[in-house]
């Protein structure tokens, strides 16, 4: 709870380094024809579209961070 509140308050670019550095990728999936990236952070998952669908960006199109279950 602690980690979605700190997460929610950082910019888009920086939730991506933070993503890349501390979270476990775990798949990705296509969807009208963008690819969406998976990861997770302890009881944090969250999916990820890049602009242009290059994951080198930090530059995000559309972000969502889902609740633990």
């Amino acid at each position: 709870m602690i980690l979605q509140f700190f997460f929610k308050r950082l910019s888009p670019e920086k939730q991506v380094l933070y993503l890349k550095k501390k979270g476990v990728a775990l798949g990705t999936r296509a969807k009208n024809g963008r690819k969406i990236y998976f990861y997770m952070l302890r009881d944090l998952f969250v999916e990820v579209t890049y602009m242009n669908d290059n994951a080198d960006e930090a530059r995000l199109a559309a972000r969502w961070a889902a609740e633990h279950a």
